[in-house]
């Protein structure tokens, strides 16, 4: 399978996004050196400078930079190119009433009827793994409570 693009140009574009934010931070950077050793000279005796991380600043570059070049990816829209076969499958479709009145609660079976439908659904389902299934659970009136999925 060979990798492809939608918007090959996003691509470009990201890079020279890129290429200008670390033109812009290299050039803030040696800005920033340049004020920073002019600061120390003028207090130097005064007061201690303080200590500057530049590893936070490093990392959050890197993270701006990466950021960008996924961006970039994403609306370039990737896709692959390759042979695609259709598969067809069999199945059914298949809609489970389930009474859930007080009525299904009696304790006439061990389990109740509410717990032994419950459990009759689950065997249902794991016996069909391609089909489809409906719930509808009524009480009086019917409603479809989980469509077919």
């Amino acid at each position: 399978m060979k990798t492809e693009w939608t918007y090959p140009n996003a691509l470009i574009v990201g890079a020279m996004v890129i290429t200008a934010l670390l033109v812009i931070a290299y050039w803030g950077s040696r800005r920033a050196s340049k004020t920073s050793s002019e600061f120390a000279e003028l207090a130097e005796d005064e007061m201690p400078l303080a200590s500057f991380n530049g590893i936070k600043r490093i990392i959050r570059g890197g993270l701006l930079v990466l950021s960008i070049g996924l961006c970039a990816v994403v609306l370039a829209r990737p896709y692959s190119s390759g042979d695609w076969s259709d598969a067809t499958t069999r199945s059914i479709d298949i809609a489970v009433l389930i009474d859930v009145s007080r009525s299904m609660t009696a304790t006439d079976v061990s389990p109740s009827r509410l717990e032994r439908s419950k459990l009759a659904v689950e065997k249902l389902f794991e016996s069909s793994p391609r089909d489809r299934f409906a719930i509808v659970p009524f009480a009086g009136t019917a409603f479809v409570q989980c469509p077919l999925t």
